[in-house]
């Protein structure tokens, strides 16, 4: 039996006009990279990026990714707009599958840092 490991990284270069750019997948011949260049940061209420990203088919896609925070009670609201998306059936998936992902991600993240501190 063939085992593939699934392969993952990301580099940081913080700041405005700094990038921020991840590559994975499920191995390294089917890769996948996000790079995310910070146009606006406002601590602690926005942030602005520009996020270009490609798959292993070649085709690439850059989207505008404007998230706010607002103090909610005992929480934060968390906005996420994302715009620039070629056809709404990309718009679509992203809505329904990827930030879906992404805030399930943040949750559990949030989940654990609470239980650890």
């Amino acid at each position: 039996m063939t085992r593939s490991r699934a392969s993952s990284r990301s580099t940081w270069i913080c700041g405005w006009g700094g990038k921020q750019t991840a590559v994975w997948g499920p191995d390294k011949d089917t890769l996948f990279r996000e790079t995310q260049t910070f146009l606006e940061i406002d601590r602690p209420r926005r942030l602005v990026t520009e996020s270009t990203g490609s798959g292993p088919d070649g085709l690439e896609m850059t989207t505008r990714v404007e998230v706010t925070f607002e103090a909610q009670g005992d929480g934060t609201l968390m906005t996420v707009v994302q715009s620039g998306f070629p056809v709404p059936e990309v718009r679509d998936f992203f809505v329904a599958e990827v930030w879906q992902g992404a805030f399930a991600r943040i949750e559990a993240y949030l989940k654990r840092a609470r239980t650890d501190a």
